[in-house]
C-alpha cells in the first residue's frame, strides 16, 4: 500500500489480490507512486502506448514458473522477433523501449507465457498481410518498408507475395501500399 498512500491524488486502490489498481482517469503522472513501491512493480508509461511486458519479476525463468503462471521466464522470443530492436531482456526481464515500438504486436504473438499484452486488445490475434496480386502493381514499397523480409519481388513491375512463415503482421507494408491491395488477415 506505500504507492497508495503516496498518491496525491487518491488513483491508487489495491485490488483483492493486494496488487495495485491505477485509476488513469485520476493519474497525474506525478511518479510518487514509483518512488514509493519498495518492489518497483510502477512504471510511467505514455497512456498511448499499448504493448506492455504485465511481469516485473527478475527472477530466474524456473522460479518464476513455480509461482507464476504468467511471469517472464527470460526466454528472448520476444527479442527475436522484434526487427525493431524495441523489446530486450534484461535480468531475466522483457522490456519494451517504447521509442522504437511500432506496435505490431511481433513479440505479444510469441510470448509463450503471455506476459506481454496489447492493451486494449485482450484477445490479441496475431495477423498476416496478404497481397492481391491481380491489384498489385509492383512498385516495391511494401518490400522497402518490410523489416521481417516477408515480401517476395523486390523487382520494379513484378507482382509481389507476402511470405507467410516470415510475415510478423506488423501492417507496414498494407499502410505503403498505393493500390491499398495488402490486407491483414488473422492467423
Amino acid at each position: 500500500g506505500s504507492c497508495m498512500m503516496a498518491c496525491p491524488f487518491h488513483a491508487i486502490k489495491l485490488g483483492a489480490d493486494d496488487l495495485p489498481i491505477i485509476d488513469e482517469d485520476k493519474c497525474t503522472a506525478c511518479g510518487n507512486c514509483v518512488l514509493a513501491c519498495p518492489k518497483q512493480l510502477i512504471e510511467l508509461i505514455d497512456k498511448s502506448k499499448h504493448v506492455h511486458v504485465k511481469c516485473h519479476s527478475t527472477d530466474k525463468g524456473a522460479s518464476t514458473v513455480k509461482v507464476c503462471e504468467v511471469g517472464c521466464i527470460a526466454c528472448k522470443k520476444c527479442e527475436k522477433v522484434c526487427a525493431y530492436e524495441a523489446i530486450t531482456v534484461e535480468n531475466n526481464l522483457a522490456r519494451v523501449n517504447y521509442e522504437k515500438c511500432v506496435e505490431c504486436g511481433a513479440c505479444v504473438g510469441v510470448c509463450p507465457r503471455k506476459s506481454i499484452h496489447f492493451e486494449g486488445k485482450p484477445d490479441f490475434k496475431p495477423v498476416k498481410a496478404v497481397i492481391d496480386e491481380s491489384s498489385c502493381i509492383g512498385c516495391t514499397l511494401c518490400s522497402k518498408v518490410c523489416k521481417f523480409s516477408a515480401v517476395q519481388g523486390g523487382v520494379p513491375n513484378e507482382k509481389h507475395k507476402i511470405l507467410s512463415e516470415k510475415c510478423v503482421g506488423c501492417g507496414l507494408c498494407a499502410a505503403k501500399c498505393p493500390k491499398k491491395c495488402i490486407t491483414l488477415h488473422t492467423v
